[in-house]
């Protein structure tokens, strides 16, 4: 008698980094992303991930190395915690971080380093457009407590707060 195999679940962590892709794969269904916690699609092809399905337990999401853009459509993660978009065409802060507020409503820590929209030493903007832009986004995602990989203190926060934008 033979036996059967049983299915392999998709583990709580999952990557599809390099493998030059623009979609969700098909046989990466509804069921087996609600399984997924953490979710690398690094160096590939995606301009949006609103085909992305099942997607409501994630907690990490790192699209670092795409082509992603201001424009850019996510699914409603409401368990999303951690985003990195470093390195993508993102250039109007207003549209994307309107977006960020929408879909994520528990983001803590945002990674948007090397795109138009987040000037800094790494894209040429100078220390007052730096903190111009992270003023900006402290004051619209409340929850936040990192960005671009440093900790959000809290004299910055209220100095956000009192020039929201």
């Amino acid at each position: 008698m033979m036996k059967k195999r049983k299915k392999q679940p998709v583990p709580i962590r999952l990557s599809l980094a390099h493998r030059d892709i623009s979609d969700q794969p098909k046989e990466l269904t509804a069921d087996k992303m609600k399984q997924c916690r953490e979710l690398d699609l690094s160096h590939n092809n995606f301009t949006s991930l609103h085909t992305f399905i099942g997607c409501e337990n994630i907690e990490c999401l790192v699209v670092d190395h795409n082509k992603l853009k201001s424009h850019v459509s996510f699914p409603h993660m409401p368990h999303l915690r951690r985003l990195w978009v470093n390195h993508n065409s993102i250039d109007n802060l207003v549209i994307f971080i309107d977006t960020i507020v929408k879909q994520f409503p528990n983001l803590v820590e945002l990674n948007m380093l090397n795109n138009p929209a987040a000037p800094s030493y790494l894209n040429g903007g100078s220390v007052g457009d730096h903190q111009e832009y992270r003023n900006y986004v402290i004051s619209h995602l409340p929850k936040l407590q990192h960005l671009d990989f440093v900790k959000i203190e809290r004299k910055e926060r209220r100095t956000a707060i009192s020039g929201r934008h």
